[in-house]
């Protein structure tokens, strides 16, 4: 069975480092020919399962060094126990890689279902966000409509009552066309109403009945308020 510890120490340049574990009170010597081929640098602090073995010359050392929090390496349901007697050792390497096979395909298979979740999320993402354009754009639209009509509905009124303003003064005109005459009068006294005084002012020349010019003729006689 396999023991798990932590990268202690590693020297990049030189290629090996040294790992600890618990229940051992010596550093445990790892070469870089004992992780995976391939695979990125050994960083310190990460933690890897491995077999235990002595070499006279260097001591105990880490040997089939797998990370275990590495995808490619999924090893971290693996029991830690002592190493087993050599017999078993090529039965243990079978079962290993196939463990490892598996470990592996669900770990894809893990990976499709978040790449299939991440596409559903961003089409409704996309969803959503139209929603609430078109909506804007509705809103906007209703809004648009009512600023205009609002804008209509004084001119129309204002341009009725010019109209109806008009037709007065034009029929006004018309009476006193009917009734008055220019006659050479031009004095405030020589008028008999205070329509007769406005018709000499606005269609007969030479008339003195408006002294403060302000088109209000004879107010102390006719006119007055």
């Amino acid at each position: 069975m396999r023991n798990q510890g932590v990268i202690a120490k590693w020297f990049d340049d030189k290629g090996y480092g040294f790992v600890s574990t618990d229940g051992v009170s010596e550093k445990i010597f790892a070469h870089i020919s004992a992780f995976p081929k391939g695979s990125a640098r050994p960083i310190v602090g990460e933690v890897i399962s491995f077999e235990a073995v002595t070499d006279g010359k260097k001591g105990l050392q880490a040997s089939n060094i797998l990370y275990v929090n590495r995808p490619e390496d999924a090893t971290a349901h693996i029991e830690l126990t002592l190493s087993p007697p050599l017999h078993s050792h090529k039965k243990r390497a079978s079962v290993y890689n196939q463990e490892r096979k598996q470990l592996q395909k669900h770990a894809g298979y893990k990976g499709q279902n978040k790449t299939g979740g991440s596409n559903f999320l961003i089409i409704l993402l996309v969803v959503v966000i139209s929603y609430f354009v078109w909506n804007s754009y509705v809103k906007s639209d209703a809004s648009i409509s009512k600023i205009v009509q609002e804008i209509k509905q004084p001119v129309s009124t204002e341009t009725t009552s010019i109209v109806e303003d008009e037709k007065m003064s034009f029929g006004s005109d018309v009476h006193s066309n009917n009734v008055f005459q220019c006659a050479g009068k031009s004095h405030c006294s020589e008028m008999t109403s205070c329509e007769e005084a406005i018709y000499y002012l606005k269609h007969c020349p030479g008339t003195i009945m408006d002294g403060d010019g302000d088109g209000l003729p004879c107010e102390d006689q006719w006119c007055g308020h």
